[in-house]
């Protein structure tokens, strides 16, 4: 009877122990399927204005950095939640400017193509506008202050992102379409591409 215990608590212990290592890889599979991006974007922002029935775009270029990390949805499809940091700088006439930092977070799903993924991804972002200013004959103009009477623009803006990578081994192809869900100012958006280059890590 003793040998018998002896045998079967070995036998459990056993279990207990491949039910272990088990977990153990399925954790470090999960944790490894999380990616890590890194980008440098073309970026071009289209601040256009309502004036009556018409409309005047003024058309910023510039460049984006970021990082983002997207990280695996429970169940079987291949869904993916990313969110990351972008730091952008766009230039326009009148030696305009405007830095701003973007905080995303989108839905992404990954279809394999052989060597190649294509990731098509749509959400959200949220921008928070640094510096924002004109300088037109010696004067340096604010957005962000009311200046005469006018109103200023609004430092935090809501936005949708949809887009798609393509990634290579360790690389990636990205663009992206950022319209305004809410105003830069009155009667006026900012709608942004971005043309991206990276790697994962």
């Amino acid at each position: 009877l003793i040998i018998i215990l002896t045998l079967n608590t070995n036998s459990f212990m056993k279990h207990i122990k491949l039910l272990a290592v088990i977990a153990a890889m399925t954790i470090c599979g999960t944790i490894s399927a999380q990616q890590t991006f890194f980008k440098v974007s073309y970026s071009n922002a289209a601040i256009e204005m309502k004036s009556g029935r018409s409309l005047v775009t003024e058309n910023m270029n510039g460049l984006s950095v970021g990082v983002s990390q997207a990280r695996p949805l429970p169940g079987e499809l291949p869904f993916f939640y990313e969110y990351g940091a972008d730091a952008m700088a766009v230039f326009g006439d009148h030696n305009s400017t405007l830095v701003s930092a973007i905080v995303p977070v989108s839905l992404m799903y990954q279809l394999d193509l052989g060597q190649i993924q294509l990731l098509p991804f749509a959400g959200l972002n949220l921008t928070a506008h640094i510096l924002g200013q004109s300088k037109y004959e010696g004067v340096t103009s604010d957005w962000f202050k009311s200046d005469n009477g006018d109103s200023a623009a609004n430092r935090f803006q809501l936005c949708a992102q949809l887009g798609v990578k393509a990634v290579y081994n360790r690389y990636f192809l990205e663009f992206a379409y950022h319209p305004s869900l809410t105003n830069l100012a009155d009667r006026t958006s900012l709608n942004l591409i971005n043309v991206s280059f990276g790697f994962m890590f």
